[in-house]
Order: structure tokens, then sequence, then C-alpha cells
């Protein structure tokens, strides 16, 4: 496998110089923070649902006497669980591939290829992001509230727009790594 793509390889984005790391750029650092806030957020909610799941059971069989709520809060933590997780999928690069042909084109079809597909990500991303935050600032939406929460119903949905942006700077992050290793790979030097 090439040093240009390399699965499961998040940690990419410091390369080293003559044994030295180089400082983190920006984007590193934002992505950095805003992966560190999904990875917390995360452990949250993959605190809460099972939680959740084993009070609702406990109340329904053992006590018969079931909680109307349950459901609909289980609704919501599957709901951001998932979009967490496909956001922190796209930073650690754990996407599913099929590396049977990728493994076998050169490197500079290798950097091409990984780099459209980080940009075909970017844009659904950046798609997304947008129409979902359309949606959510609707007045329809604003001013709905849960069946049984008495919440405005917009609060549970903020984690599409955030997942999606969140998406979108690991892309744009991902793209810059690819480029540097690629820079780096052509003037004769080697990052892996």
């Amino acid at each position: 496998m090439s040093c240009l793509y390399r699965r499961n390889s998040y940690k990419v984005g410091v390369p080293h110089v003559n044994g030295r790391q180089r400082r983190r750029s920006i984007l590193a650092l934002v992505t950095g923070f805003i992966e560190t806030i999904l990875v917390w957020t995360g452990i949250i909610v993959g605190v809460a649902l099972p939680l959740n799941i084993l009070i609702s059971v406990l109340y329904k069989y053992v006590l018969h006497s079931p909680i109307a709520w349950s459901n609909e809060l289980s609704m919501y933590l599957f709901c951001w669980i998932t979009f967490i997780g496909a956001s922190l999928a796209v930073k650690r690069s754990d996407i599913r591939v099929v590396p049977y042909l990728f493994d076998r084109l050169r490197p500079t079809p290798q950097m091409i290829v990984s780099v459209f597909v980080q940009i075909s990500i970017f844009v659904f991303a950046a798609v997304m992001s947008y129409f979902s935050f359309i949606w959510i600032t609707s007045p329809s939406l604003m001013n709905t509230v849960t069946s049984l929460f008495f919440v405005k119903v917009w609060m549970f949905y903020t984690i599409i727009p955030f997942s999606m942006l969140s998406i979108a700077f690991f892309t744009v992050h991902r793209i810059a790594i690819y480029l540097q290793q690629w820079i780096s790979v052509k003037r004769g030097g080697q990052v892996c």
C-alpha cells in the first residue's frame, strides 16, 4: 500500500522533518478540537442510550409501569450516536473501502482518487449542512415541541448540521494532508 493513502492514519497530520515534529496547522488544531467535542459527546450519548434502554426495560417488565418518553429519547440518542460515529469515521478514515483496485494504482492516481473521494464527501457534507441548517431554523421546526418531553424539537436535530460541518472540516484537513504528502513524495521525500 502506498504512503499517500493509509487507512486509519488520522495521526498523519503532523509530519516530521529532520527528526523534529513540525508545528500543527490551524486546521489541524480546529479538527482536533472538533474531534474532542465529538468523542466526549459520543461517550455521554453512548452511556445514556443503554442506560435509558435499561431503565425502560426495568420499568416496563419489572415494575409494570412503562415510561412513555423512553422510546422517544432512545430514538433521538440513537440518531445522535449515528451522526457522531459518522463524523468520527470520516476524521479517522475508517470509511469502508474496497482496496483491491486502489492498491494496484501508482501513487499519483491514488492521490487523485483519494482527493476526488474527499471532495465528494465534502460536497455532500456541505450541501447537507446547508439544507439541514435551513430545515432546523425553519419556523415549522422551531415552534414544534416533542410530544412527551415538551422540549423544542430543533434542539434534538442540531447534531445534523454540526456533524455535517465537522465532516466538511475533516475532509478539508484530509485533502490538505494528501496534498502535503504528495508534494513531499514529488520532492523526493518519504512521508511514511
